[in-house]
């Protein structure tokens, strides 16, 4: 996965691409050859994701034979204050790594305190249909991420601000997009993971609906994370990190079922968003913070 990123920068994203894709499909294919004809079970499942790894490392290389390539590797020395600064540039992504398994974790606590297995069962569902969706929206802050931070270094601040409100533009576009995607195919869904109690079906079919509206905010949060952190600004960069899946989602979350019932729990992450979009709004205009400098 860095191996992708420093080649994707360097200009081939494609090859960068060709690169995870090898490595998934690899271990799919080996996956279902190792555990279901093999049957060698987690062991199987173990290799399988070594040598796909290992065959997607070999893809990724070939960069370095190319003439277009401008990264090579050289002896160098520790650099002590870069090492802390690539930590400080980093830790808004480290924070929305690990806020995503404490959120997984509150919501499994609060769903089973409020509506036992079913609730948790209709939550396994949007969770793991979140937790690929919510990769498009990475996606897209980080092909913005290279090119505001390339404009940046330039101080060519005009083309910086064209490539965020694109960038914006497409986050939100996708989250209406997969809004509309819940609304009219949450039962097909559903009937991906083969669930056929009722009461499971109608509790997911809310779930679905009211947790989907949360990205209609998760693309402009998300690009904002990206471009911030790009631009060196990881105080806002954090801040806005913590906001959406800490300081708003925790509180949220305890006090919205106790107002408005178990379905409020579905509503929580889209209220999170929403405020954060609110707050980030409230700030710029008030507080007259430019989203990107002016060119002097």
């Amino acid at each position: 996965n860095i191996l992708s990123i420093f080649i994707r920068n360097d200009g081939n994203p494609n090859l960068a691409m060709l690169g995870l894709v090898v490595t998934s499909v690899v271990n799919i294919i080996l996956n279902y050859i190792f555990i279901f004809i093999f049957q060698w079970g987690v062991k199987g499942s173990a290799y399988a994701t070594v040598i796909g790894t290992f065959i997607g490392i070999i893809v990724l290389l070939i960069h370095f034979l190319t003439p277009e390539k401008h990264l090579r590797l050289v002896r160098t020395k520790l650099d002590l204050p870069m090492l802390g600064n690539i930590f400080v540039i980093g830790f808004p992504s480290f924070i929305v790594e690990g806020t995503f398994a404490v959120m997984i974790i509150a919501f499994n606590i609060t769903f089973s305190r409020y509506t036992g297995e079913t609730g948790l069962v209709a939550y396994s569902v949007v969770n793991y249909m979140h937790a690929v969706l919510i990769m498009l929206f990475i996606g897209v802050g980080v092909a913005v991420q290279p090119i505001t931070s390339y404009y940046h270094g330039a101080k060519l601040y005009q083309r910086m601000g064209q490539i965020v409100n694109i960038g914006l533009r497409t986050g939100l576009g996708l989250g209406v997009t997969l809004f509309v995607f819940g609304l009219v195919g949450k039962g097909l869904i559903i009937d991906m993971f083969g669930i056929a109690e009722p009461s499971i079906i109608e509790y997911a079919s809310i779930g679905i609906v009211y947790f989907f509206a949360g990205y209609l905010f998760l693309g402009i949060n998300s690009v904002l994370v990206q471009f911030y952190q790009s631009i060196e600004k990881t105080r806002i960069a954090t801040w806005i990190t913590l906001c959406r899946s800490l300081i708003l989602f925790i509180p949220l979350l305890w006090i919205m079922p106790h107002l408005f019932g178990v379905n409020a729990i579905w509503l929580v992450f889209p209220v999170a968003e929403g405020l954060t979009v609110l707050i980030i709004y409230l700030a710029l205009k008030f507080k007259k913070i430019e989203l990107v400098p002016r060119e002097s």
